[in-house]
């Protein structure tokens, strides 16, 4: 009988133990189902040697339209090369990584904005009047942090114009990211990297793989 009573006691004291340790598996649980099922992420795929181009990407992207495809958004960049690029209207100059952008720039580098946004615009027929170089088109760009300081020694930089070896670019946003870069946007021409935009983590991977022919 003591012994007995000794057991149910033994029980009796692990039980607060026991439903704890039950409940932090059930959280844990929960924030899996959440994290592989609920919530959206960005995934990347290497797109080097697969001859994906401008021209698919925007073959994707209005597939994409309607959600069907269980894709929320996608970009695809390629590294064009080291340029310098000037700002109109301090004569700075710095040498910068150029990258091409095709699609949503903010899943090429996530990042902070500083100023203005991720929008990328790319040529059309607004116009600007700019003293010296006469009436140009507007390009966007997106400038990181270091680059628009170097430039303009600000971050507060959205609205102003940079030379490149295109033309004259208007600084759409800049971006929380180390290193001297800008980003355009390209038209045509291979892509390097991919990144697309799931609304959950569950098999995006494979969907991805599978689009990109992996």
């Amino acid at each position: 009988m003591r012994e007995l009573e000794r057991m149910i006691e033994s029980v009796r004291k692990l039980l607060p133990e026991l439903f704890f340790t039950i409940g932090i598996l059930v959280i844990l649980c929960a924030g899996l189902g959440t994290w592989l099922f609920c919530m959206p992420c960005r995934i990347e795929a290497d797109c080097r040697g697969r001859d994906i181009d401008v021209k698919q990407m925007q073959i994707w992207e209005e597939q994409a339209k309607d959600g069907s495809g269980g894709i929320l958004a996608m970009a695809g960049w390629r590294t064009e090369r080291m340029q310098t690029v000037s700002s109109v209207s301090t004569g700075r100059r710095a040498l910068a990584m150029v990258t091409g952008v095709c699609g949503d720039a903010a899943l090429v580098y996530p990042a902070k904005i500083l100023a203005g946004n991720y929008a990328l615009p790319a040529t059309d027929d607004e116009k600007l009047q700019n003293g010296k170089n006469g009436r140009i088109q507007r390009s966007g760009c997106i400038l990181t942090g270091e680059l628009s300081d170097e430039l303009f020694g600000s971050l507060d930089t959205a609205g102003e114009l940079v030379k490149t070896e295109d033309g004259i670019l208007v600084i759409t946003g800049v971006i929380d990211k180390e290193g001297k870069q800008l980003l355009k946007p390209v038209s045509e021409g291979d892509l390097e990297y991919a990144a697309f935009r799931v609304p959950r983590r569950w098999q995006a991977e494979e969907k991805v793989r599978e689009l990109c022919g992996r």
